[in-house]
């Protein structure tokens, strides 16, 4: 009867394990669902994501415009479609992403820059892309990966004249953090002491 019980705690803490095993999840998000004029900042906290100095803009869709989801896209709450490397938009996240995508539209020759960054805030990566003229047009999605990203930063590379830009379709990967083998333990052989208690009950 001890080994029976012993047998069934092992495998129901075994099949709690498999269970449990991490497994990669990704968040998209593209701001339709936000009021133009209105900062970002914590209306994706319950998805993972803060951000700051993010604008929620809904653009006169024109050809510039090309590459958004509409009808919104995000811009700088400081530099309107200027974002600059020393004031960019950020985005922080609860739990580390280890990929990170963008899309900036309408990149011309201030270009769009895109930076991750650890929880010490060494940069772990970075990926540009710098267009001509004002861009119209002219989008690129760019990703940044890492093992623990916590923050990312994203502007133009530098100012140049009256070219700006817009920022669409943020998608972040991250792996959710598992229960302690303990717990899952504990959580298995209790499922398994329920279930052998009801088996000697009946």
């Amino acid at each position: 009867m001890k080994m029976r019980l012993v047998s069934a705690i092992v495998a129901a803490a075994i099949g709690l394990s498999v269970a449990n095993a991490a497994k990669a999840k990704t968040v998209d998000i593209n701001f339709d669902d936000l009021t133009t004029g209105t900062e970002v900042g914590a209306a994706y906290s319950a998805l993972g994501v803060t951000f700051s100095n993010a604008l929620v803009y809904t653009p006169t869709i024109n050809s510039s415009k090309i590459g958004m989801t509409l009808p919104n896209a995000i811009y700088s709450v400081n530099m309107g479609g200027k974002p600059q490397q020393i004031d960019p938009i950020s985005a922080s996240f609860s739990v580390a992403a280890t990929s990170v995508t963008l899309r900036g539209i309408d990149i011309g020759a201030g270009g769009f820059i895109f930076k991750a960054f650890d929880a010490a805030g060494t940069m772990i990566d970075t990926v540009s892309y710098v267009g001509t003229g004002t861009g119209p047009g002219v989008f690129r999605d760019l990703t940044v990966t890492g093992e623990a990203i916590a923050r990312v930063d994203f502007s133009q590379v530098n100012l140049a004249g009256a070219d700006g830009i817009w920022f669409d379709n943020f998608s972040f990967d991250y792996t959710p953090v598992p229960l302690p083998a303990g717990a899952v333990l504990l959580i298995g052989g209790l499922g398994a002491l329920a279930g052998f208690r009801k088996r000697e009950a009946d």
